[in-house]
């Protein structure tokens, strides 16, 4: 992990390889954590990091979402307000131990840490979001509508233009979509593209500049239209997953194995989703 100055008030926590990133913003009063990461252990890191620089209390924590890796930290900000969308909560709740299989799965080598992990689920819960002020610093939390999953919320600081999109954005690999709403994504990055926006945190990938929404959008729009005329043409699921290719604008980013799964999330009936 490597620890970032974005601006003045504002940091970075980016994930190697890929890994989850989050971030914390350091008001006058108080300090808002942006997500809490795979494990305890991480979560402590990243809470030594911030006590390192600020004497002031962590008064917020953000869930961009509910997967385990944006969120099994929880616990270790247990004294602060946990913040996410009422879906958030209602994911973990329900879904939190799906995601602790998943994850022991994935990687066993962390077996111990998620012995170790209490589900925390947001304690204070918003729909459309909120407004949070860290002293005179406005950090403004918003749900653009389902996308990545059905809970999505961006931290957006204006005073600094650094948006946390979670996992809204993937900066140079192919986005994860097991859950989405792919058509309310576009809309979601449509929406982010008017933000004036400096810098983007996103969910994994380095820090970028407001490119890295537009580019995202463009890579979905596309492969929705291949994959509306792979239906016109009458191919199988098969067929279409064979022609529909992600296209050289996108041959730089990682996880290629991901661009089958996004083909056949929109091949697929909406029911399928968790929304």
């Amino acid at each position: 992990m490597a620890l970032e100055r974005l601006g003045p008030r504002v940091y970075a926590w980016v994930g190697t390889a890929g890994a989850t990133n989050a971030g914390f913003i350091l008001g006058d009063e108080t300090v808002a954590v942006v997500d809490s990461l795979l494990t305890p252990t991480a979560a402590r890191h990243l809470q030594q990091r911030i006590q390192g620089l600020s004497s002031r209390p962590i008064g917020f924590l953000i869930n961009t979402h509910y997967h385990g890796d944006h969120t099994f930290g929880n616990q270790v900000f247990g004294s602060a307000a946990i913040v996410g969308h009422a879906r958030t909560r209602e994911g973990l709740l329900r879904f939190g131990a799906e995601q602790l299989k998943f994850f022991r799965g994935r990687q066993p080598l962390l077996a111990r840490e998620f012995d170790q992990v209490r589900l925390t689920p947001p304690n204070l819960t918003v729909e459309s979001g909120c407004n949070l002020f860290l002293g005179d610093l406005e950090v403004q939390v918003r749900h653009l509508g389902p996308a990545h999953t059905p809970g999505d919320l961006v931290v957006w600081v204006p005073d600094e233009g650094v948006l946390f999109a979670g996992d809204l954005i993937f900066n140079g690999w192919f986005p994860t979509a097991a859950e989405a709403n792919i058509a309310g994504w576009v809309q979601c990055l449509s929406a982010l593209e008017a933000f004036p926006v400096r810098l983007v945190v996103p969910g994994h990938g380095p820090i970028g500049g407001r490119e890295v929404i537009r580019r995202l959008r463009e890579y979905f729009e596309g492969v929705q239209v291949e994959v509306e005329r792979a239906r016109a043409a009458g191919l199988s699921w098969d067929e279409a997953v064979a022609k529909i290719q992600p296209g050289e604008a996108f041959a730089d980013w990682q996880g290629s194995e991901r661009h089958a799964a996004i083909v056949r999330r929109l091949w697929e009936p909406a029911t399928s989703r968790r929304d």
